[in-house]
């Protein structure tokens, strides 16, 4: 009995989808489409509360313009990932406990956050990140699946030696001292098979892993259908990954979204 999408799902996102389908479709279905439709540059700036709570989370946002102009002009990934860099790097003057931060993405940013790990891990961040909270990340450019392909987040350099790990973080050779990983994704999200891959080599590792994997539903099912059962119980089960970092049960977010014109 092969896969089939969640019945009740499919209900209850067929009135967003028929108001989807009148929607203006971009004229490229990659990154050159998106920058069609960016926005001005809006200033970094840190929204920090209750200054002196023991655990913060960075949101990396924006993933997908942040990467592809940083990488198509060749900088570091110092200068691709300002939002989290920044915050690793001038922790004090935000205020925060440097030992207690850890990351996490979505859309995109999902990428961008298992990438300032790798990153972190290979600079000798001290103290070390404390978790990656990964939400159906597209980690791998070179999906299996025949025709299925990451062109939305790397254009057509996907499946190329000019590839880095900080730009598919799945092409990482080892994730030996990454930080603890909660990761989950959808059964019939196109990339699942190769997150699952990246949750095994974090379990084999002796990393502590968190994966959790929802059937009948496709990428994305929790932003089209908020208000969906199990996209009521993902999301809870990602804010109890964060709460778990604080015995307070209080978590403070550090969220940084940078935006680039004419990009």
């Amino acid at each position: 009995m092969g896969l089939s999408m969640d019945g009740d799902f499919v209900a209850a996102a067929a009135p967003v989808m028929s108001a989807m389908a009148g929607l203006k479709k971009p004229e490229l279905h990659d990154v050159e489409g998106r920058r069609k439709f960016s926005s001005g540059m809006v200033p970094i700036k840190p929204t920090a509360k209750g200054v002196g709570v023991e655990k913060y989370t960075i949101s990396a946002s924006d993933g997908h313009q942040l990467l592809i102009y940083h990488y198509k002009r060749g900088d570091t990934m110092d200068q691709a990932s300002p939002a989290p860099a920044i915050v690793l790097l001038k922790a004090a003057d935000f205020r925060l406990d440097s030992s207690s931060i850890s990351v996490m993405g979505e859309s995109a940013g999902r990428n961008l956050a298992a990438a300032v790990a790798l990153l972190a891990r290979d600079r000798g961040l001290a103290p070390p990140l404390v978790k990656q909270i990964l939400i159906y990340p597209i980690l791998d450019d070179r999906n299996s699946l025949k025709g299925i392909r990451p062109t939305a987040y790397l254009g057509h350099e996907l499946g190329r030696s000019r590839v880095l790990m900080f730009a598919a973080p799945a092409r990482a050779e080892s994730v030996k001292g990454l930080p603890p990983l909660y990761l989950d994704v959808e059964q019939l999200d196109l990339f699942m098979l190769k997150d699952l891959e990246y949750a095994i080599r974090f379990v084999n590792a002796g990393i502590e892993t968190e994966l959790h994997v929802y059937p009948g539903l496709l990428h994305g099912f929790d932003a089209l259908v908020p208000s969906y059962p199990t996209s009521k119980m993902a999301m809870e089960n990602r804010f109890r990954a964060i709460r778990k970092l604080n015995r307070d049960s209080y978590v403070n977010s550090v969220s940084i979204s940078t935006r680039f014109e004419n990009l």
